[in-house]
């Protein structure tokens, strides 16, 4: 899953870094005329171009340096993946496996040779299976059904066999039953986890490039991971879409202009498509009775009109806030906010989206206007 997650950070006044700058637009260049040269059975080399190009695009400009830095600081703490002891505790299951290992049972399958396995051992994990005190063999023949073949008769079924007589030893129990190492540090079998990770891996922009919009002449942006060059991702003439800038010069009054005509647009696309019943390439979506919907999603509903779409979308709540963006999640002070937190619909069992627009809202409100707010693509 993907999360868009807000973060900020305090980067003081830079200065630009020419050299470096022109070195990594060399890079750039190089990484494209590659792109442009690989070979398409070359998947591998065409992906890793692809990710590094990505990444030096965002890395550009002296400040986005900055940002990047800043937000690896940042959210180190927060990794799923970091190996800093002082962000990682120990989850001990040792007392847990002894009690299994004394007390429990699991059935199981003696071979033709005399061993005897779990069902979940990889040897016949997901071939065979017990029923009603005998081995039968799954997927078996064309029809790929559960027979009582050849191969199943000559194992014994062993239901309830207790894992003391399993294996001769806790230890054995615990590292090839359970799967678990002994931690020589935490002296116990279990697992070493942050306890306050929310990704295992991020990239600054990701899947939501356009996330806001200054004008060309600020130098204090990061425009983030990108997967196409910067003409791909049109602004309005005199801005340009970015990832990170200063709270101060966000443009947010054309920001919402952009996001009022792009509803309206997508609006009269999607009536047009179906009072036509023609859907074009670029599109995916379906048609139906009610309307025109895509991924289980209603894009528009037979008859609205575009004041009740605007509604629907959600689109004139965003544009009366003073945060007139979406995301999932925010960092402050060092705390993790998500719209989990959010009181939950006991009717429909959906969260709350006017307490979340509430909390981000006075998040945004709460920030200094030099404090650079920073879009991160989060994966857990």
């Amino acid at each position: 899953m993907h999360y868009r997650t807000l973060v900020t950070v305090d980067i003081p006044e830079v200065k630009t870094d020419i050299e470096t700058d022109c070195e990594i637009q060399n890079t750039i260049n190089n990484l494209e005329v590659a792109l442009e040269r690989c070979d398409k059975d070359s998947f591998g080399a065409m992906i890793m171009n692809e990710i590094y190009l990505s990444r030096f695009r965002g890395m550009r400009n002296t400040f986005a340096r900055a940002v990047y830095q800043a937000v690896g600081e940042l959210l180190e703490p927060y990794s799923e993946c970091t190996e800093n002891p002082e962000y990682l505790e120990f989850e001990d299951h040792t007392d847990d496996l002894k009690n299994e290992y004394e007390n429990k049972s699991v059935d199981c399958i003696k071979l033709p040779g005399g061993k005897i396995v779990s069902i979940y051992n990889h040897i016949i994990f997901d071939k065979f299976i017990i029923r009603d005190g005998l081995v039968f063999q799954k997927y078996f023949g064309q029809l790929k059904h559960e027979k009582r073949s050849k191969a199943a008769k000559k194992m014994t079924a062993l239901p309830d066999y207790p894992y003391k007589k399993l294996y001769k030893s806790f230890e054995d129990f615990a590292e090839q039953e359970k799967y678990m190492d002994y931690n020589d540090e935490y002296e116990g079998y279990g697992y070493v986890y942050n306890p306050n990770a929310f990704y295992d891996w991020y990239c600054i922009g990701g899947r939501w490039p356009k996330m806001f919009l200054v004008k060309e002449e600020c130098t204090d942006f990061a425009v983030g991971d990108r997967d196409y060059p910067d003409n791909y991702y049109e602004a309005p003439q005199g801005y340009r879409w970015v990832s990170a800038a200063r709270k101060k010069d966000i443009q947010w009054k054309e920001m919402r202009r952009c996001i009022f005509n792009e509803a309206i647009r997508e609006y009269k696309e999607y009536k047009k498509i179906f009072e036509t019943g023609i859907i074009p390439e670029e599109h995916y979506c379906r048609i139906t009775e009610n309307g025109v919907s895509a991924c289980g999603q209603l894009l528009y509903s037979k008859g609205e009109t575009l004041s009740e779409y605007l509604t629907r979308e959600g689109v004139k709540d965003i544009c009366k806030r003073n945060f007139s963006q979406v995301a999932r999640a925010y960092l402050h002070d060092g705390i993790y906010h998500s719209d989990v937190e959010c009181t939950v619909d006991k009717e429909t069992g959906e969260r709350s989206f006017e307490e979340w627009r509430n909390m981000i809202d006075e998040f945004y409100n709460s920030l200094d206007d030099d404090v650079v707010l920073v879009s991160v693509d989060c994966h857990i």
